[in-house]
C-alpha cells in the first residue's frame, strides 16, 4: 500500500490509539485507600457485596446441585420424566412445553423429518 493521505492518517490514528492502550493498561486499576474513614468504605462495600454474593450462592444451591447431577450422569431420561420431575420443583411445565422449549433454545432439532427432536 502506498502512503496516501488517507493511509497516512489511519497509521498515525491507530498508533495513537496503541500508546492510549498502552498507558490504560500500565495504569494502576486499585487504588488504596488513603484514609481510615475511605478503607471503612471500602470494606463496607466489599462485606455487602459478599453478603450478596453468598445469598446467591444459597439461592443457587438447587440449581447448581441439579445441574452438576444432570452433568455427571451416565443415563438418559425421558422428556417427561424430567418435565415431572421439573414440575415437582416448582416449574410449571408439561412434556410439551418442554420439548417446545428445547427446541426453541436450540437443545433439540427444529426441522421436522428424521431427526426432529434429537440432540
Amino acid at each position: 500500500m502506498k502512503n496516501t493521505p488517507v493511509v497516512v492518517a489511519f497509521k498515525l490514528e491507530l498508533v495513537k490509539q496503541f500508546y492510549q492502550m498502552r498507558q490504560a493498561l500500565a495504569a494502576p486499576r486499585f487504588s488504596i485507600p488513603q484514609t481510615y474513614a475511605a478503607a471503612l468504605e471500602l470494606a463496607a462495600l466489599q462485606a455487602r457485596e459478599i453478603e450478596s454474593l453468598e445469598a446467591q450462592a444459597v439461592q443457587d444451591a438447587p440449581k447448581v446441585l441439579f445441574a452438576d447431577s444432570v452433568a455427571t450422569s451416565s443415563t438418559t431420561i425421558l422428556v417427561g420424566d424430567l418435565a415431572k420431575i421439573l414440575k415437582g420443583n416448582g416449574v410449571e411445565v408439561g412434556a410439551n412445553r418442554l420439548f417446545e422449549w428445547l427446541r426453541r433454545v436450540g437443545f433439540l432439532i427444529r426441522r421436522q423429518g428424521a431427526d426432529w427432536n434429537s440432540p
